[in-house]
């Protein structure tokens, strides 16, 4: 997928291409189609449709904060989001794993792996195992099981 991007964007730059770099301010975010509306800051101006990414990394920009943009001429104006003073969510993505963080959470998976729940099932089956002892096989103690609980909460408020 980052191929993609690069390829997208090489479609929109050429040696010929000129670009140019603004301060906007964040007017509203369709995080479905990956675009924004900005307007500038030195000229007023509503930038329309600016591309939040380009299918290896996207970022959802606060409404109301400053971004930074690169307009480039000669594709009907194309704009191309370069920063977010205050992101909201972010999405990476890398072949087939895919990080993003938002909200204070953070999601990570691969294919149909999610980190979350196979730290979730891990936690789930500790309470439940079976310990060898010198006195012989027994489980958990109670506070072991319950500061698993615990630690499985504590992962829960992190991981999305």
């Amino acid at each position: 997928m980052i191929n993609d991007a690069f390829v997208e964007f090489g479609k929109l730059i050429t040696p010929d291409t000129r670009a140019q770099i603004i301060w906007a301010e964040v007017k509203d975010v369709d995080w479905n189609a990956k675009t924004m509306t900005a307007t500038g800051q030195t000229d007023g101006l509503d930038y329309y449709d600016v591309k939040l990414g380009l299918g290896g990394q996207y970022v959802k920009p606060k409404q109301g904060s400053k971004v930074l943009l690169a307009v480039i001429d000669g594709h009907n104006m194309q704009t191309i989001l370069l920063h977010a003073d205050e992101p909201e969510e972010i999405i990476i993505r890398v072949g087939e794993l895919e990080m993003e963080t938002k909200q204070n959470k953070w999601r990570l998976e691969n294919g149909s792996q999610n980190l979350k729940q196979v730290l979730n099932n891990l936690i789930d089956r500790l309470k439940q195992a079976i310990i060898q002892t010198p006195a012989g096989p027994g489980n958990f103690s109670p506070a072991d099981v319950t500061a698993l609980e615990q630690i499985k909460q504590n992962l829960n408020q992190l991981l999305a």
